[in-house]
């Protein structure tokens, strides 16, 4: 559960947790992991806020009380 608490890597392409940028095509992508190695896709975004809100989203109902948010 602590592991859940980490941020977002120093060499992201992005500021937020769970989120990329494709910098081939320009899009912002976001993913949240499940459990053992198991990612789910949130989809595609125009910019990283929605994306940051997509993972928050997605952080409350997987890892509930737990779940390390992006400060959006």
């Amino acid at each position: 559960q602590n592991c859940k608490n980490r941020r977002s890597a120093r060499n992201s392409s992005s500021q937020f947790l769970g989120v990329s940028k494709n910098k081939r095509y320009g899009f912002y992508s976001a993913a949240i992991g499940i459990g053992n190695k198991k990612v789910r896709n949130l989809g595609r975004f125009e910019n990283e806020i929605d994306a940051a809100k997509a993972y928050n989203e997605a952080a409350k109902v997987i890892h509930g009380e737990f779940a390390n948010l992006n400060k959006v």
